[in-house]
């Protein structure tokens, strides 16, 4: 079994670091949403709420078992997360903060996809 380079340790880390950073961000953000409205469950609280957990899950996966499949999920997670912007009638401040930060914790895990090697 050969040893991983210090690179790929690396950018695997800072991928987990990333997934991690965007779970604890928008949990933290759907804890200020479900304390200050009213009716909180909408489709894009259930939106963040899953891509909280998806992002927990693939943070774990990626630091225990780093795969190009579990990057890949990683991914898919961020880019779900995306779904609650898309549809937004009104584009405001925080529509951009949450793209802006969702895209740069995307690109480690897209950098980690693409210095594993396959197989």
């Amino acid at each position: 079994m050969r040893k991983a380079s210090p690179t790929l340790d690396r950018s695997l880390f800072f991928a987990s670091l990333a997934l991690l950073t965007f779970a604890t961000l928008t949990g933290i953000a759907l804890g200020a949403w479900f304390s200050s409205v009213e009716d909180p469950w909408t489709a894009k609280s259930f939106i963040a709420l899953l891509a909280c957990a998806g992002a927990i899950i693939t943070s774990f996966l990626v630091w225990r078992y780093p795969s190009r499949q579990t990057l890949a999920a990683g991914i898919a997670v961020l880019a779900f997360s995306m779904l609650r912007v898309i549809d937004s009638g009104e584009w405001r401040g925080l529509t951009f903060l949450i793209l802006g930060s969702t895209l740069v914790l995307a690109a480690p895990v897209v950098y980690a996809f693409l210095v594993l090697p396959r197989g």
